[in-house]
């Protein structure tokens, strides 16, 4: 029997032409898709204020990511010192201070009366007053008190002049309480374990150095994409809606999908620059495997394109867009849980923070970015970003019937 009559006995006539009927509507389909796909790139380049929005806006903000951030820790915060022992303890105090890479010892004063306005006026940050006769207290074997002042009113300018100041005065407190131990001729082993019986060994995960751009920067990279591919595709679609454009009801699908690639592409296209070009500029890792960051990239793009083209759709006025994603920003910001822990919030305010796509796409990306997570990990973040995509599609397509435009 020959291969063709073999063929022509697994698969009917009618079951070729089934077949082919299929293979047809899908090609005309794809077709579909990709010409209003390639429309809507044509729209895009005709309008000035999306263009700006998809391409520039990103550029810039990067350009300003990568300059704030540059550093990523505090150094060289001035302080004060208060010196009224004018000795050779207080001299390795203020020594000691000056080596800390987070302090610079801008001023040495002989007394606290200016104190609080240089801390007022911020032209230091914190104050640490050294009292008369420390020295001599210490070699009597009494305590001195030692009294430190900190402006918090920038809390993260004010934690890193706390934590230096008491590195400092620790270590120092320490050394003189080993090398008093020493004089009275207790064996060095003695003397360490005397004073630290217990050895603490710590393990730093994921951002060893405590750079704050490790936790910042994953957070503005996910809002900055989120904004300004979710503020092209609204104002687009506003500009549709307002004009009165009619999408065929048959035409929906194949509508919603090829408006959406160009806005999908511009989210994945943004996300890989981040991670090759913001990340090598600060120094930020990125641990995820390839799949993974594929997935999220995938799911990254449709939420923030479905969020921005449910947007248009219900505002149907390009100011009222840009106005509705602006004034969403800060919430999304701080409801993500990207500035404070989610877990702390309220009750209430977690429940709403757990419908917002925008917390689980910055938790996703932090996880991608620092801690190599296995899939197993990832998955509820993912599984609930798939959910709400496909809960804002449905949600788009409803509004589409209910308004007459299909």
């Amino acid at each position: 029997m020959s291969m063709t009559a073999r063929h022509t006995n697994v698969f009917s006539e009618t079951e070729i032409v089934a077949m082919k009927q299929i293979i047809s509507t899908l090609r005309a389909s794809l077709r579909n898709v990709l010409s209003l796909a390639s429309q809507e790139l044509h729209r895009i380049n005709g309008d000035r204020n999306v263009l700006l929005v998809l391409v520039v806006a990103p550029l810039l903000y990067s350009l300003i990511f990568g300059l704030t951030y540059l550093n990523g820790k505090v150094y060289d915060l001035p302080i004060a010192v208060v010196d009224m022992d004018r000795s050779e303890l207080s001299r390795t105090v203020i020594r000691s201070l000056e080596a800390n890479e987070s302090l610079h010892v801008s001023v040495v004063l002989d007394n606290e009366s200016s104190l609080r306005d240089l801390l007022a006026r911020e032209e230091c940050w914190a104050a640490v007053v050294l009292p008369p006769d420390m020295e001599r207290t210490i070699k009597r074997g009494n305590q001195a008190q030692v009294q430190m002042m900190v402006n918090t009113s920038n809390i993260i300018i004010g934690n890193y002049a706390q934590k230096g100041i008491q590195t400092v005065l620790g270590s120092v407190g320490a050394a003189i309480s080993m090398d008093k131990m020493e004089k009275k001729g207790t064996p060095a082993y003695a003397v360490y374990t005397a004073y630290s019986p217990v050895e603490l060994q710590t393990r730093v995960l994921f951002n060893p150095a405590t750079n704050y751009a490790l936790f910042v920067v994953p957070l503005l990279i996910v809002l900055l994409i989120h904004q300004v591919v979710a503020l092209g595709a609204g104002m687009s679609w506003a500009k549709s809606m307002s004009d009165g454009t009619v999408i065929a009801r048959d035409a929906l699908h194949s509508t919603i999908l090829g408006r959406s690639l160009p806005y999908a592409g511009a989210a994945i296209f943004w996300l890989g620059i981040s991670i090759l070009g913001t990340h090598t500029l600060l120094g930020i890792p990125f641990t995820g495997s390839v799949p993974m960051t594929v997935l999220f990239a995938i799911l990254l793009a449709t939420t923030v394109t479905l969020v921005g083209t449910l947007a248009g759709v219900l505002v149907r006025d390009k100011l009222g867009v840009v106005q509705m994603l602006f004034f969403t920003s800060m919430p999304l910001l701080l409801l993500s849980g990207g500035s404070w822990p989610t877990d702390s919030m309220p009750a209430g305010v977690r429940a709403f923070a757990g419908l917002l796509p925008s917390t689980y796409l910055m938790n996703a990306y932090r996880s991608l970015s620092l801690e190599d997570p296995s899939f197993a990990s990832l998955l509820p973040a993912l599984g609930m970003l798939s959910v709400l995509a496909a809960v804002l599609y449905i949600i788009l397509v409803m509004l589409l019937r209910q308004r007459g435009k299909a």
